[in-house]
Protein backbone atom coordinates (compact mmCIF):
# COMPACT_ATOMS: atom_id res chain seq x y z
CA UNK A 1 0.00 0.00 0.00
CA UNK A 2 1.56 3.53 -1.08
CA UNK A 3 2.26 6.19 1.56
CA UNK A 4 -0.74 8.28 0.73
CA UNK A 5 -3.08 5.15 0.93
CA UNK A 6 -2.05 4.85 4.55
CA UNK A 7 -2.63 8.44 5.30
CA UNK A 8 -6.10 8.36 4.15
CA UNK A 9 -6.96 5.50 6.06
CA UNK A 10 -5.96 6.97 8.94
CA UNK A 11 -8.04 9.83 8.52
CA UNK A 12 -10.87 7.75 8.27
CA UNK A 13 -10.14 5.67 11.43
CA UNK A 14 -9.75 8.80 13.06
CA UNK A 15 -13.27 10.45 12.02
CA UNK A 16 -14.71 7.08 12.91
CA UNK A 17 -13.38 7.36 16.51
CA UNK A 18 -14.67 10.45 16.42
CA UNK A 19 -18.14 10.00 15.81
CA UNK A 20 -18.21 7.08 18.56
CA UNK A 21 -16.91 9.66 20.99
CA UNK A 22 -19.96 11.93 20.43
CA UNK A 23 -22.64 9.39 21.05
CA UNK A 24 -22.63 7.81 17.61
CA UNK A 25 -25.80 9.92 16.32
CA UNK A 26 -29.54 9.12 17.28
CA UNK A 27 -29.26 5.47 17.89
CA UNK A 28 -26.17 5.11 19.45
CA UNK A 29 -27.32 7.20 22.45
CA UNK A 30 -30.64 5.52 22.83
CA UNK A 31 -28.97 2.38 22.63
CA UNK A 32 -26.62 3.72 25.63
CA UNK A 33 -30.14 5.54 27.48
CA UNK A 34 -31.31 1.52 27.51
CA UNK A 35 -28.86 -0.06 28.86
CA UNK A 36 -29.11 2.51 31.86
CA UNK A 37 -31.75 2.04 32.18
CA UNK A 38 -31.64 -1.63 32.69
CA UNK A 39 -28.50 -1.42 34.87
CA UNK A 40 -31.07 0.73 37.17
CA UNK A 41 -33.67 -1.95 37.28
CA UNK A 42 -31.54 -4.62 38.11
CA UNK A 43 -30.09 -2.75 41.24
CA UNK A 44 -31.36 -4.09 44.26
CA UNK A 45 -33.09 -1.76 46.91
CA UNK A 46 -30.97 -0.96 50.01
CA UNK A 47 -31.91 -3.42 52.88
CA UNK A 48 -33.41 -2.22 56.30
CA UNK A 49 -30.00 -1.80 58.89
CA UNK A 50 -30.03 -4.51 61.34
CA UNK A 51 -30.34 -1.74 63.78
CA UNK A 52 -33.96 -0.33 62.59
CA UNK A 53 -36.72 -0.83 65.61
CA UNK A 54 -39.81 -3.46 65.05
CA UNK A 55 -42.26 -2.78 62.93
CA UNK A 56 -45.78 -3.79 62.82
CA UNK A 57 -46.91 -7.03 61.28
CA UNK A 58 -50.26 -7.36 58.91
CA UNK A 59 -51.95 -8.36 62.30
CA UNK A 60 -50.80 -5.07 63.77
CA UNK A 61 -48.63 -7.27 66.26
CA UNK A 62 -45.19 -5.73 66.73
CA UNK A 63 -42.36 -8.11 65.06
CA UNK A 64 -38.51 -7.68 64.78
CA UNK A 65 -36.05 -7.44 62.16
CA UNK A 66 -36.37 -10.37 59.75
CA UNK A 67 -40.28 -10.47 60.56
CA UNK A 68 -39.67 -12.61 63.57
CA UNK A 69 -42.63 -11.35 66.55
CA UNK A 70 -41.56 -8.76 68.85
CA UNK A 71 -41.03 -10.92 72.49
CA UNK A 72 -44.42 -10.44 75.04
CA UNK A 73 -42.79 -8.23 78.52
CA UNK A 74 -42.60 -10.96 80.91
CA UNK A 75 -44.74 -10.45 84.22
CA UNK A 76 -43.26 -9.49 86.92
CA UNK A 77 -42.86 -12.31 89.88
CA UNK A 78 -42.26 -12.13 93.80
CA UNK A 79 -39.23 -13.80 94.84
CA UNK A 80 -40.75 -17.43 95.24
CA UNK A 81 -41.63 -17.25 91.20
CA UNK A 82 -45.30 -16.94 91.98
CA UNK A 83 -46.69 -13.75 89.82
CA UNK A 84 -47.25 -10.66 91.86
CA UNK A 85 -51.18 -10.03 92.67
CA UNK A 86 -52.75 -7.43 91.21
CA UNK A 87 -53.98 -5.11 93.81
CA UNK A 88 -57.82 -5.36 94.23
CA UNK A 89 -60.19 -2.04 95.92
CA UNK A 90 -61.35 -2.66 99.40
CA UNK A 91 -64.57 -2.43 100.25
CA UNK A 92 -66.08 -0.09 101.93
CA UNK A 93 -67.15 -1.57 105.56
CA UNK A 94 -71.18 -2.71 105.86
CA UNK A 95 -73.20 -0.45 107.89
CA UNK A 96 -73.06 -1.72 112.25
CA UNK A 97 -76.32 -1.99 113.18
CA UNK A 98 -76.97 0.65 115.91
CA UNK A 99 -76.87 -0.07 119.93
CA UNK A 100 -79.71 2.48 120.43
CA UNK A 101 -82.68 1.14 121.48
CA UNK A 102 -85.62 2.37 119.46
CA UNK A 103 -87.96 4.87 122.29
CA UNK A 104 -90.17 2.92 124.71
CA UNK A 105 -93.70 3.89 125.62
CA UNK A 106 -96.82 4.24 123.83
CA UNK A 107 -97.83 6.45 120.73
CA UNK A 108 -101.63 7.67 120.36
CA UNK A 109 -102.78 9.06 117.45
CA UNK A 110 -105.09 12.25 117.88
CA UNK A 111 -106.78 13.41 115.26
CA UNK A 112 -107.68 17.44 115.58
CA UNK A 113 -110.52 19.11 113.78
CA UNK A 114 -113.35 21.51 114.00
CA UNK A 115 -114.67 20.62 116.37
CA UNK A 116 -114.23 17.18 117.80
CA UNK A 117 -110.81 15.38 119.46
CA UNK A 118 -110.27 12.15 118.48
CA UNK A 119 -108.20 9.46 120.33
CA UNK A 120 -106.89 6.20 118.50
CA UNK A 121 -106.83 5.14 122.36
CA UNK A 122 -108.71 6.24 125.21
CA UNK A 123 -106.21 4.44 127.75
CA UNK A 124 -102.43 3.66 127.83
CA UNK A 125 -100.10 2.31 130.68
CA UNK A 126 -98.30 4.86 132.92
CA UNK A 127 -95.14 6.01 131.62
CA UNK A 128 -94.00 7.65 128.26
CA UNK A 129 -97.02 8.46 125.97
CA UNK A 130 -96.41 10.51 123.09
CA UNK A 131 -99.61 12.02 121.31
CA UNK A 132 -98.89 11.96 117.65
CA UNK A 133 -101.01 14.77 117.11
CA UNK A 134 -102.71 15.61 113.40
CA UNK A 135 -104.83 19.01 112.50
CA UNK A 136 -106.94 17.52 110.30
CA UNK A 137 -109.15 20.90 109.95
CA UNK A 138 -109.03 23.90 108.10
CA UNK A 139 -107.88 26.65 110.95
CA UNK A 140 -104.94 26.39 113.38
CA UNK A 141 -105.91 24.10 116.86
CA UNK A 142 -103.80 23.79 119.94
CA UNK A 143 -103.27 20.77 122.52
CA UNK A 144 -103.09 20.50 126.43
CA UNK A 145 -102.93 17.66 128.75
CA UNK A 146 -104.61 18.32 132.15
CA UNK A 147 -104.58 15.40 135.23
CA UNK A 148 -107.68 16.13 136.63
CA UNK A 149 -110.94 14.08 137.68
CA UNK A 150 -113.01 16.58 136.72
CA UNK A 151 -115.50 15.18 133.57
CA UNK A 152 -114.42 16.12 130.18
CA UNK A 153 -117.08 18.78 129.93
CA UNK A 154 -116.86 20.53 133.57
CA UNK A 155 -113.60 22.31 133.15
CA UNK A 156 -113.92 26.00 134.27
CA UNK A 157 -114.12 28.57 131.48
CA UNK A 158 -113.33 31.87 131.70
CA UNK A 159 -116.40 34.20 130.19
CA UNK A 160 -113.91 37.02 129.26
CA UNK A 161 -111.56 34.95 126.75
CA UNK A 162 -113.85 31.72 126.09
CA UNK A 163 -111.08 30.02 127.13
CA UNK A 164 -110.41 26.79 129.89
CA UNK A 165 -108.78 28.64 132.84
CA UNK A 166 -105.59 26.67 132.59
CA UNK A 167 -104.09 28.41 135.96
CA UNK A 168 -106.36 26.56 138.28
CA UNK A 169 -105.72 22.97 136.64
CA UNK A 170 -103.05 20.22 137.31
CA UNK A 171 -101.67 21.23 133.16
CA UNK A 172 -99.03 18.76 132.29
CA UNK A 173 -98.34 19.79 128.88
CA UNK A 174 -99.39 22.10 126.39
CA UNK A 175 -98.44 22.40 122.35
CA UNK A 176 -98.75 25.94 121.03
CA UNK A 177 -101.32 26.42 117.73
CA UNK A 178 -100.06 24.60 114.45
CA UNK A 179 -101.81 24.77 110.90
CA UNK A 180 -104.25 22.31 109.19
CA UNK A 181 -102.38 19.47 107.68
CA UNK A 182 -99.39 19.93 110.33
CA UNK A 183 -98.59 16.86 112.31
CA UNK A 184 -96.63 17.24 115.74
CA UNK A 185 -95.25 14.59 118.25
CA UNK A 186 -96.05 15.25 121.62
CA UNK A 187 -94.09 12.99 124.23
CA UNK A 188 -95.51 13.29 127.81
CA UNK A 189 -94.37 11.13 131.21
CA UNK A 190 -97.56 10.37 132.71
CA UNK A 191 -98.14 8.78 136.26
CA UNK A 192 -101.39 6.53 136.94
CA UNK A 193 -105.00 8.82 136.83
CA UNK A 194 -107.43 10.49 135.12
CA UNK A 195 -106.98 12.90 132.40
CA UNK A 196 -108.57 15.34 130.02
CA UNK A 197 -107.65 16.74 126.86
CA UNK A 198 -108.59 19.87 124.93
CA UNK A 199 -108.31 22.48 122.42
CA UNK A 200 -107.73 25.67 124.12
CA UNK A 201 -108.16 27.81 121.29
CA UNK A 202 -111.02 30.31 122.01
CA UNK A 203 -114.67 28.79 122.48
CA UNK A 204 -112.89 25.44 120.84
CA UNK A 205 -113.04 23.96 124.45
CA UNK A 206 -117.05 24.91 124.59
CA UNK A 207 -117.49 23.52 120.88
CA UNK A 208 -116.83 19.99 121.53
CA UNK A 209 -113.07 19.67 121.00
CA UNK A 210 -112.26 17.79 124.42
CA UNK A 211 -112.10 13.59 125.53
CA UNK A 212 -110.77 11.97 128.48
CA UNK A 213 -107.80 9.78 128.87
CA UNK A 214 -107.05 7.08 131.68
CA UNK A 215 -103.45 5.94 132.37
CA UNK A 216 -103.20 2.81 134.40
Amino acid sequence: MGRHHIVAWNIVVLSLALVVACGGGDGGGGAKTATATRTLAKTPAPRASATAGAEPSATGAATQPGGQPAPTPAEPTQSDGQPVPTPSATPPPAPQPSDTPPPAGTTIAVSLREFSLALAAGTAPSGLVTFSLSNDGTIPHDFAVIMTDLAPDALPVDPATYQVRLSGLNLVRFQPPFGSGASVQVPVDLPAGNYVLICNVASHYQAGMRVGFVVQ
